[in-house]
């Protein structure tokens, strides 16, 4: 009976990562520790952005310091409000298989 609804409805926002930023990190303490932030780039089909940051170091928190980071500041903070970078692809450059297998392997 309405059928037709669904047509106009907007469709499910798909979400695909783009690219994996690395960066080595150490961290002074009581101890010298050295570990990996990791930078997870991904863009919607509506061409939001967003980024996910994991950090390999189990006391540091990831979100917080990776945003303190130089990487972050002059790179990814410019790209995640909008500003091109040609060498980080956009949501029709990357296949949607491409993203399934690198989800796969994300550090947790």
């Amino acid at each position: 009976m309405f059928n037709w609804i669904t047509k106009y409805l907007p469709k499910k926002e798909q979400w695909r990562l783009v690219k994996t930023i690395t960066c080595d990190v150490q961290v002074s303490g009581m101890r010298l520790e050295t570990g990996k932030v990791y930078y997870h780039l991904f863009e919607s089909s509506r061409h939001r952005r967003r980024v996910e940051i994991t950090c390999t170091i189990p006391d540091v928190n990831g979100p917080t310091s990776g945003k303190l980071m130089s990487v972050y500041q002059e790179k990814i903070y410019r790209w995640e409000h909008g500003r091109h970078d040609p060498t980080i692809p956009s949501y029709s450059q990357v296949p949607e298989d491409d993203t399934a297998t690198a989800l796969r392997g994300k550090v947790e």
